[in-house]
């Protein structure tokens, strides 16, 4: 009984737009999962135990793709409280390579505010971010009013930018440096372990709207893909891909796994993204202390996944699941 009342209450997490049919369905299909997560809970624990890594690796399929495991509940603490969680869209698509330690050489790409790419966006794209507006919080990552532009701007972003700037090895293109053509530069150079991408993404059925946000255009998924494809970039191959402000496509359960499931067919080991548009606070907060960590050496990147949304929930603030639940690992957990 509990898991039903669970479920239906994370349904909340479907944005407020969403038919009361695809509630239900998101609904039941968190209490089957939780029911199954649950039932195995003990024995995988246990075998955690005696293990050195403790990352169950999931692939979902269907409605499951929407889920944020780690928000999974057995009366007593939340699943990312005993696991730190990877998902795959594929086992094929998954290296077990360990990384080196350390984050290495990171490039950092963010957009607070768009310039030129505005007049570049197609009607459809443009429509598909207008119905993608968030009501629950006025600072989540999403398009947040009428006015599209306005929408669209991510304050938080330019914090985030330089408290990573602090913390890690890397270079910066922000706002206006941040154009397709010198990141396109900049990530066929085959310099960068980390990409951070922190601007809109979306991800729907076609090509034409699935693509992420520099300042004077749109990077589509294709471009991303032969980017990652780049000579230089395969004898250095980029073990991770963040994206801090991903935006999925109303209704396409694909969605959250479209920009990661990319990058991973163009060999990225690893890429980090949302669940929904996120909380610009609570994103900085947990990407700033993911990478610290993962700059310590001495975790994996499930781990400093974990440990930072952890740090999250110890927060009054961010405890709810809607502000740490929706960040997932997809592909290498180590």
């Amino acid at each position: 009984m509990y898991l039903e009342e669970y479920a239906r209450s994370r349904s909340s997490f479907l944005p407020e737009r969403t038919p009361p049919r695809r509630r239900t369905a998101f609904a039941a299909g968190l209490c089957a999962c939780a029911t199954a997560f649950v039932s195995h809970a003990h024995a995988t624990e246990t075998s955690a135990r005696s293990c050195a890594d403790d990352s169950p690796v999931v692939v979902p399929d269907g409605a499951l793709r929407l889920i944020p495991l780690g928000a999974l509940h057995d009366g007593e603490r939340f699943a990312i409280a005993k696991f730190a969680i990877a998902i795959a869209p594929g086992l094929t698509m998954t290296s077990a390579a360990r990384a080196e330690k350390g984050t290495g050489r990171v490039l950092l790409a963010g957009l607070s505010e768009p310039g030129p790419v505005m007049d570049k966006l197609s009607k459809l794209s443009m429509e598909l971010l207008g119905r993608s507006e968030v009501t629950r919080s006025a600072v989540t990552r999403g398009v947040r009013s009428a006015d599209l532009k306005e929408g669209l701007m991510l304050p938080g972003v330019t914090e985030e930018i330089a408290e990573l700037k602090r913390t890690t090895r890397s270079d910066r293109l922000l706002n206006e440096e941040f154009t397709v053509s010198r990141f396109r530069e900049q990530v066929s150079s085959g310099s960068y372990r980390i990409v951070h991408i922190a601007s809109h993404a979306m991800f729907s059925q076609s090509a034409e709207t699935s693509f992420i946000l520099a300042y004077d255009d749109v990077l589509t998924i294709d471009e991303l893909q032969t980017l990652l494809r780049a000579e230089q970039v395969q004898k250095n191959p980029i073990e991770l891909l963040s994206l801090s402000a991903c935006q999925t496509a109303e209704g396409d359960d694909r969605a959250p796994l479209g920009i990661a499931g990319a990058a991973l067919r163009a060999r990225a080991q690893t890429a980090l993204g949302s669940l929904w548009p996120v909380d610009d606070q609570a994103t900085k907060t947990l990407m700033v202390r993911f990478y610290e960590l993962l700059n310590a050496g001495d975790t994996t990147k499930a781990q400093a996944l974990q440990r930072a949304q952890l740090e999250l929930i110890k927060n009054p603030s961010f405890d709810h699941p809607f502000f740490w639940a929706p960040f997932i690992l997809v592909g290498s957990w180590l």
